[in-house]
Parts: C-alpha cells; sequence; structure tokens
C-alpha cells in the first residue's frame, strides 16, 4: 500500500527535539512540526539530483562573499520560528543580526527565523503545499526573500513580503538581492542534472549507493 504525503500526524504529548532529531536521523523522508506540535512528514522527491549542486553554490557565496557571516542552513537543519513550528528548508541564510554564530544550540534547534529561503519542488511532492508553505510559514514568520525552485517544469517563483509571487520560467541564473546580495544561483548546472531524464518521464531519485 502506497501512503500519500505529506502527512500530519499528533502526538499527545508532543514530541520533544530530541525525539523529532531521531527520527529526522533514521527517517528516508523530512519531518517538520506545525505550532500546534502535529507531525509532518514530507516524501522523498527528484529534488536530490538539484540539491547538493544549489547547496554548493550558496555554501561558496556565504564563504566568499559574506565572508562567513550570519548562518547557513540546509535541509537536514530544522529551525525552530517564531510561531513555534519546526520547519526546514533545502537552504536558509540568517543574518548575523538574526542568528550569532554564538547563538547555535549545541543540542536542540536554533530559534531565528531566517532571512532567505530555498524550497525545492520535485515530483512525488506536491507544489501547492509548498507554495502555501512559502506563504503561511515562511513570509508569516519573517523571511524576506524566498525562492521556490520547480526542477521539473525549471520554474523560480520569488517571494517578497507584501509583494506579488513573481515567476521566471527556464531562466538560466537569478541574482540573490537584500540579505543574500551578491550571491549568484547557475541554474543551467542544475537543470543539466536532469536532461538524461525524457520530456514524459517523472525525475527518479537515485538509489543509494
Amino acid at each position: 500500500m502506497q501512503i500519500k504525503l505529506p502527512r500530519r500526524l499528533t502526538f499527545d504529548p508532543p514530541l520533544t527535539d530530541l525525539e523529532i532529531m531521531t527520527i529526522s536521523r533514521d527517517a528516508k523522508f523530512r519531518v517538520e512540526q506545525t505550532p500546534e506540535g502535529a507531525v509532518v512528514i514530507y516524501p522523498k522527491t527528484s529534488i536530490a539530483l538539484a540539491s547538493p549542486q544549489i547547496g554548493m553554490q550558496f555554501f561558496q557565496w556565504w564563504e566568499e562573499i559574506c565572508h562567513e557571516k550570519g548562518s547557513v542552513f540546509y535541509h537536514a537543519v530544522g529551525i525552530r520560528l517564531p510561531d513555534g513550528s519546526l520547519r526546514s528548508a533545502n537552504a536558509s541564510y540568517a543574518t548575523e543580526a538574526r542568528m550569532p554564530k554564538r547563538a547555535i544550540p549545541r543540542d536542540g534547534f536554533p530559534s531565528v527565523c531566517p532571512n532567505f529561503v530555498i524550497e525545492l519542488y520535485g515530483k512525488p511532492g506536491s507544489l501547492a503545499e509548498l507554495q502555501n508553505k512559502m506563504e503561511s510559514v515562511w513570509l508569516a514568520n519573517g523571511v524576506e526573500l524566498g525562492w521556490l525552485i520547480d526542477v521539473e517544469e525549471r520554474t523560480v517563483f520569488f517571494y517578497r513580503k507584501g509583494k506579488p509571487v513573481e515567476q521566471l520560467l527556464q531562466p538560466t541564473e537569478v541574482s540573490g538581492e537584500g540579505p543574500v546580495a551578491g550571491f549568484q544561483l547557475n541554474l543551467a548546472k542544475v537543470w543539466r542534472k536532469y536532461e538524461w531524464q525524457d520530456d514524459d518521464e517523472p525525475c527518479i531519485e537515485p538509489k543509494d549507493g
């Protein structure tokens, strides 16, 4: 039987940070938590080819342009937002003003709202679910700029607080602004990861090993 994801599970009492960390480490899916304590389980998708390439470029910007100021987070790192929810993005950045390095806890999740987030969409996930997350979670908690990258259709959606969503079809590069000024994401390198697949076939995540 195939279980449709994402799904929300309610625990009484709510799971602790340590319990969520344990589940996330052992599971093959992404685990988040709503402000009410419900656990949200997201499926494995076709973003596995894109995520490392984007993460590498983002980290290079943080090192060379940002000079390691502020904090960079990846999908494996949960962030406790101001509304009490536990969320993660494929990549995110919090300025030094929001998250000094000394404020990152050794145990538990950092409590901060990033200034910038990148979310990736790929089958068999729900694009509508991620679009809602960008609005009702990230922007609602204080994110200044968000990119939702659809690796299936090679489309980027730009989210800014108080402004309409912008959409760019098949860009080869997108430029950061505001908190991530100077960040140039080369999407041509990302799209090439999927060129070997037939247009009619969904992106398949490669097997481990």
